[in-house]
């Protein structure tokens, strides 16, 4: 009972609750208190932009699972195996599109906009990579979260040593996980979380 609790129970609940549509949402948080002039936007304003971006990312790709499901897209919902993570994929890389598009259509901070764009460029990254390899979402999610802290760490001069030292065990934890549930090799899990973090402090950096 106890070896289920550790190998199969807990992996889970933790690959939930670090989910990658979760990851947009724990940028914004970060973001948002990041002791930034990003910080000093009215609470009313962070909850608009929370809002908005939680819908798209999160909301509506959610709500499209019950469809895959009963299509039979795909057999449960973890979407073990490949193939069955591409139509999903191409649904969420477009509403991560859609949350960007809306945000530098208004008067939202710059690096906000980027670090939507940044996770937008991470989601089609993974579905191009899913074609023909199954690399962990997860941590390339968290991989560009870390990305995202040490950006705002160098660029802003922020310090946000915490959120840093907090994601990467974050990080650690759900490779674990993953690896402990059986859904990737080591190579997924590293490359992934690797991806990530080029590809956020590459889009923060460049544009």
């Amino acid at each position: 009972m106890l070896a289920k609790l550790l190998f199969n129970d807990i992996p889970k609940v933790i690959s939930y609750l670090l989910h990658p549509l979760l990851m947009p949402l724990f940028g914004l948080f970060i973001l948002f208190n990041s002791g930034t002039y990003i910080s000093f936007f009215s609470p009313e304003f962070k909850r608009s932009v929370f809002l908005i971006v939680g819908i798209c990312t999160l909301g509506i790709p959610m709500i499209f699972v019950p469809f895959f499901l009963y299509r039979k897209i795909i057999s449960n919902i973890h979407m073990n195996f490949s193939h069955e993570r591409l139509l999903p994929l191409v649904v969420t890389t477009i509403m991560f599109f859609l949350s960007y598009y809306l945000m530098s259509n208004s008067s939202v901070p710059k690096t906000l906009q980027m670090f939507l764009l940044g996770s937008t460029f991470c989601v089609t990254v993974t579905l191009l990579v899913t074609i023909k390899w199954k690399i962990s979402a997860h941590m390339i999610g968290l991989g560009g979260i870390v990305g995202l802290i040490v950006s705002i760490a160098v660029f802003l001069h922020s310090d946000v040593l915490i959120y840093l030292f907090l994601f990467i065990i974050f990080a650690g934890i759900t490779g674990t996980a993953r690896l402990l549930l059986n859904s990737h090799s080591p190579a997924q899990v590293y490359s992934g979380f690797g991806l990530g973090f080029i590809i956020m402090v590459s889009t923060l950096f460049f544009f």
